[in-house]
């Protein structure tokens, strides 16, 4: 599905995916897996006879491996959706490469702040009623796997999966929201080889300020992104000015501290994406290969049906609630059932006057018409009375349907992926889901995906 047909993707993103040269000549390179062995292989000859400082604090596998990047911004549970997608698409670059011959490694950094990601105080999830239900990092017991099963299970009752609720208790948890964010993708994706990142663990930390401190040092990079920006202004593309440069230069170092031949990007974060471009040539490194994140809406049966049963498509769900409703009712249809009870009504008494006329006064035909006109009259009204409560009915049934299949494939309006928590769709399957999807996952493809999941 095109993103244009879908709502919440920036200017930038969808000229960028379109190839629109004023978009384009913001950042280097596709995101083709040609090109991304290309820079990968630059990067090796850099790093392979001397890792950096990061590469050597956390044990890098092998020397001059190649790194694909993905920032993940710390939520409850791990966040949206759209987090365990972008590790997976990450996963699924680095597996292509490396089958390719160019040895890779799908790397995820998780920090309280990451310039271009959502803000996440909260996980939502669906009851089994398709009831919306938040649960914030502030309560109690979200940061522990016990605790967070305890809210799920008071928070959205019903009939969650076993497993699921197992693999959260055994997986899930930690001192900060970021150090449980971290352990439980790393659970999640860890057949895959990917690897996660503490940004606020210390070690960490110490290696970015210092690196933070020498490219400062080096280059007046608050001015330069500065005058990136309003270069993007002038091209038409206003990014949220609520990131500072600071912000958006302490997600470069990571990319300038690591030898990341791809970085993998949500849609709003490409446009700071290109914000950063500059820094890595004028540090001598060959700038990463922005590849967007796999987008992507998991259809269930319930879902499906509806849809298919109504002739609507994914983007309909985002039209105006009544009107949408309208349609699915077909109100047009029961309006003209209506009108035709009302028609019905009103020629019974002009025929049946019709034919009065042609009797006498006395004629004892006249009496049996006036009984027959109010039988009919009566047995028309409780036809029409049946047929508006039926409808009443079916409209109230259509309506919770409706509603149903919004707060699951378009919640409050938005993409799926960037609202329910990925361990909303665990609890309804299994932590199987998770190869299902890496498997499902068309990476290569710069379009919006639908994956049914039975």
């Amino acid at each position: 599905m095109n993103f244009r047909e879908l709502p919440g993707f920036p200017p930038f993103f969808l000229d960028w995916v379109e190839g629109v040269s004023r978009a384009t000549s913001f950042l280097s390179g596709r995101p083709d897996l040609e090109t991304a062995a290309t820079r990968a292989a630059e990067l090796q000859k850099r790093h392979k006879s001397s890792p950096t400082a990061l590469e050597s604090a956390l044990v890098f596998p092998n020397p001059g491996t190649a790194v694909v990047l993905a920032h993940a911004r710390a939520a409850v549970a791990g966040g949206p959706l759209s987090v365990l997608l972008k590790c997976l698409t990450a996963c699924r670059v680095a597996a292509a490469l490396s089958s390719r011959g160019t040895l890779a490694l799908p790397v995820c950094c998780v920090d309280s702040r990451s310039p271009g990601l959502a803000e996440t105080e909260s996980a939502w999830v669906l009851d089994f009623d398709a009831r919306m239900r938040e649960i914030f990092a502030a309560d109690a017991g979200a940061l522990s796997g016990d605790g967070f099963v305890e809210i799920i299970e008071q928070t959205a009752p019903g009939r969650q999966s076993t497993e699921s609720l197992e693999f959260l208790r055994t997986n899930y948890g930690g001192q900060t929201l970021s150090s449980a964010s971290c352990r439980f993708l790393s659970a999640l994706a860890r057949e895959f080889g990917l690897m996660v990142i503490d940004a606020e663990e210390p070690r960490f930390e110490s290696v970015v300020a210092e690196k933070l401190k020498s490219v400062a040092a080096d280059h007046p990079t608050v001015a330069d992104v500065s005058t990136r920006r309003e270069e993007l202004r002038r091209a038409g593309y206003n990014l949220p000015d609520h990131e500072s440069e600071t912000a958006v230069l302490k997600a470069a170092s990571q990319g300038l501290l690591l030898p990341v031949a791809v970085q993998v990007c949500d849609p709003a974060e490409l446009g700071f994406r290109a914000l950063i471009e500059p820094l890595f040539s004028r540090a001598g490194l060959p700038a990463p290969v922005a590849w967007p994140r796999a987008s992507m809406t998991l259809l269930d049966p319930r879902s499906r049906k509806f849809l298919s049963r109504h002739r609507l498509g994914l983007n309909d769900l985002f039209a105006d609630r009544d009107e949408l409703l309208r349609r699915v009712l077909n109100e047009p249809a029961r309006e003209s059932a209506l009108e035709r009870f009302d028609v019905l009504e009103t020629s019974i008494p002009e025929r049946l006057a019709g034919f009065l006329e042609l009797v006498q006064p006395d004629d004892y035909l006249r009496e049996a018409v006036e009984a027959s006109r109010g039988k009919m009259l009566y047995q028309v009204g409780k036809l029409k009375e049946r047929f508006q409560m039926s409808a009443e009915a079916r409209r109230e049934a259509e309506q919770r349907q409706l509603e149903r299949a919004r707060n699951t494939l378009a919640p409050s309006g938005q993409l799926q992926e960037n609202i329910l928590s990925s361990i909303h769709f665990l609890l309804r399957n299994t932590p199987a889901l998770v190869r299902f999807l890496y498997e499902n996952l068309e990476f290569t493809k710069l379009e919006h995906q639908t994956l049914s999941v039975d």
